[in-house]
């Protein structure tokens, strides 16, 4: 705008400017409010006046969406003001306003203190959003290790089910074998069939005394002799002998099978611990495989804090330098007035 170009005549004049400078437009009252109270003349305003009335404007505040902002702020435009604002400071030293140009200072200060403190708002929210991003990933990858490690488990241990109770099928299948072929078991009729059992293995290889069979060898020259009644007495006494020494063999019998079922059960007890503990071996290492993933997991998260934290505090403090020194920058040029 050409400062010694003729006056700025009325509302829609004014308007047409904005425009031309790229500032948010205000509303048609508030704006011929402003030029009722700056300019002497509304039809005849000049160029300070105008400069005047468009810093007012700009930074007259404004509500929307809840917010109150200046009307800069609202239009996006707070960047092209704020240069506005420092022209207008320095047109105003260079024609000796300075009191206005004190007061465009006190606002520009404001406006830049302002803006550092945005920046720093921004930053610790962009970083708190860094921050809880971290932390969610952690709780997903968290949730998902569980979950893979429940489902791991949960497998584990049905086929370590499976394995012990087919274990027990073939120990309980053997022993039915076992005790059906020997008639091992409980019942008056197994103890019949028992009985059976150890008298035929007793005739099958019959182990009687001496004494014994040297009875039936005189019961057998009696009757060679002819000595009927010697040989029947004698053969009575044999018979009892032998039946007492059948009876010893049977018992024997029932005791040898009673020892081989208690060793089968033994050793089908040594087999079956001896799986128990290989899937706990299996369970364990498991475990402490689950563990030390689990560690190194959580390693990684700390890993990731640490050095995150450590470039936040880099950022924080770099726009911290860089607010002191613009400000000390701009205090040199243009000292604070008393």
């Amino acid at each position: 705008i050409d400062r010694d170009s003729h006056c700025i005549n009325g509302y829609d004049h004014v308007s047409q400017l904005v425009d031309t400078l790229k500032l948010t437009q205000p509303g048609r009252t508030d704006l011929e409010s402003i030029i009722a109270e700056v300019a002497a003349d509304s039809a005849a305003i000049n160029f300070a006046e105008f400069r005047r009335i468009v810093c007012i404007s700009q930074d007259m505040l404004q509500e929307s969406d809840g917010m109150v902002q200046t009307l800069a702020d609202a239009g996006g435009n707070r960047d092209h003001f704020i240069d506005v604002l420092d022209d207008h400071r320095i047109e105003c030293e260079e024609e000796g306003d300075y009191e206005e140009a004190k007061a465009t200072y006190m606002r520009l200060c404001e406006l830049r203190r302002d803006d550092d403190s945005r920046s720093r708002d921004e930053l610790l929210n962009r970083q708190q959003m860094e921050a809880e991003s971290v932390e969610m990933a952690h709780d997903r990858e968290q949730a998902y290790f569980f979950g893979v490690w429940d489902k791991r488990m949960s497998e584990f241990e049905e086929t370590a089910e499976e394995a012990l109770g087919k274990l027990r099928e073939k120990h309980e299948l053997e022993l039915t074998t076992f005790e059906a072929t020997a008639c091992v078991g409980a019942g008056p009729e197994t103890v019949v069939r028992q009985e059976q059992f150890a008298a035929r293995e007793s005739q099958r290889t019959p182990k009687l005394s001496r004494d014994l069979l040297n009875l039936r060898r005189i019961e057998r020259a009696l009757v060679k002799q002819k000595d009927y009644n010697e040989a029947m007495k004698l053969k009575h006494d044999a018979d009892k002998v032998e039946a007492k020494e059948l009876m010893a063999l049977q018992a024997k019998g029932q005791e040898t099978l009673r020892i081989k079922v208690a060793e089968i059960q033994r050793r089908q007890n040594q087999e079956y611990e001896a799986l128990a503990k290989r899937i706990q071996r299996s369970r364990d290492e498991a475990l402490r495989q689950r563990d030390h993933e689990y560690k190194r997991m959580l390693q990684r998260y700390n890993n990731v804090k640490i050095s995150l934290s450590a470039h936040h505090r880099q950022e924080a403090r770099a726009v911290i330098a860089a607010a002191e020194k613009r400000q000390a920058i701009q205090q040199a040029k243009n000292p604070l007035p008393c």
